[in-house]
């Protein structure tokens, strides 16, 4: 697979994660500082969620 369709793919994905909650698919938060804020809070959560997954799923010995 070509790096162009993979980062293409990582990207709607992430995408499709944020709209699992409701204010950032319909966009309740009408003000760009309030969506701003909360699209990079649950960000973030995502990052730390996979970070924490893949930190469990090393094995050291």
């Amino acid at each position: 697979m070509s790096l162009k369709y993979l980062c293409n793919k990582a990207v709607l994905n992430t995408f499709a994660r944020l709209k699992q909650f409701r204010g950032i698919a319909t966009r309740y938060d009408k003000l760009k500082r309030n969506y701003e804020k909360r699209a990079s809070t649950e960000a973030l959560y995502f990052l730390e969620r996979i970070t924490l997954r893949n930190v469990d799923n090393l094995s050291y010995w």
